[in-house]
């Protein structure tokens, strides 16, 4: 669709164009599924990194790890039943966290060799790099082309508030 002057000219297109509405735009305009697959794994990879580095700075859970810690033990004193109060610091705190990622990771250190303060630190870490994975096909849903939804989910993985409480204090 064009738009027509007084004279009934049509008018000039415009320089800069936000979205190209139109069959047969031009092949630079987005990327191939290939190349934007491996473009949602380039950021992937860059989101590991950048949480990785938070994660490596500490030999243990960031902020609230401690207290997050004593809730994972006291699920599992507590024969994997919740407990009414976490015993942490003696100060009679309610166990009113959503306890699943707490038996995630009370089941990773009776399962394997990583050990509760392993499963602290890096089931954190993992978690945080799959909401960047969800984040990528939400954006796609959402934008128009997949440059567009490339750039979103790069800046999410980048983003800190999107993932600076999700690998501190356990991150659980």
């Amino acid at each position: 669709m064009h738009l027509r002057d007084h004279a009934g000219q049509a008018a000039p297109r415009p320089l800069l164009r936000i979205v190209e509405d139109e069959p047969g735009a031009e092949p630079w305009a987005d990327l191939s599924a290939g190349r934007y697959a491996v473009g949602v794994a380039v950021v992937l990879a860059l989101a590991f990194v950048i949480r990785l580095s938070f994660t490596l700075r500490s030999d243990f859970p960031l902020n609230d790890g401690a207290l997050f810690y004593a809730m994972v033990r006291d699920i599992q004193s507590n024969g994997y039943a919740l407990p009414a109060f976490t015993s942490f610091d003696n100060a009679r705190i309610p166990f009113g966290y959503p306890p699943l990622t707490f038996y995630l990771a009370g089941a990773v250190d009776a399962l394997t060799p990583m050990g509760l303060l392993g499963a602290l630190r890096w089931l954190p870490l993992a978690g945080s790099t799959l909401v960047v994975a969800a984040f990528a096909p939400l954006a796609r849903a959402l934008m128009r082309t997949r440059v567009a939804a490339l750039t979103a989910t790069m800046f999410f993985a980048m983003l800190g508030p999107s993932f600076i409480w999700m690998v501190m204090g356990g991150g659980l």
